[in-house]
């Protein structure tokens, strides 16, 4: 681990961007001035934690997935799902297979909902790609 501490800069921009890239347009950020809590949360969770380097895009997302899970948050679930679909970072079946993973940990009624959220993505994700051929 560095000594060095990073310096904080809270950079909307750079949350910004840092947010198109974690979740590939799925989930945009909004204007800098639209709200109070955007403001806050963009420039420190995506300009900066999301782009510390110590972990992978990938790594921060099955960490956030797994508290997600165990919240029962599956609207959420199902965002974090499709964008680690759309950045190749897990396939259908690893997403299927988180969803499995958690009943023993989370409970089986909330993994149920898990696999109902994985169903989506992959479905959503599904209709994204087939738009685009059909564009072609």
């Amino acid at each position: 681990m560095s000594d060095k501490k990073k310096e904080i800069t809270f950079d909307y921009d750079k949350g910004a961007a840092q947010m198109n890239d974690i979740y590939c347009g799925i989930v945009p950020p909004g204007p800098k001035g639209a709200g109070r809590f955007t403001d806050l949360m963009i420039p420190y969770l995506f300009g900066e934690l999301w782009n510390e380097e110590i972990l992978s895009i990938r790594d921060r997302r099955l960490f956030t997935m797994g508290i997600i899970a165990a919240m029962g948050e599956y609207d959420v679930f199902t965002i974090q799902a499709m964008a680690a679909l759309k950045r190749e970072e897990l396939t259908a079946e690893q997403l299927s297979e988180l969803a499995t993973h958690a009943a023993p940990y989370a409970g089986y009624p909330r993994s149920g909902g898990l696999l109902n959220a994985v169903s989506n993505a992959i479905n959503a994700i599904n209709a994204i790609n087939n738009e685009k051929k059909n564009e072609k």
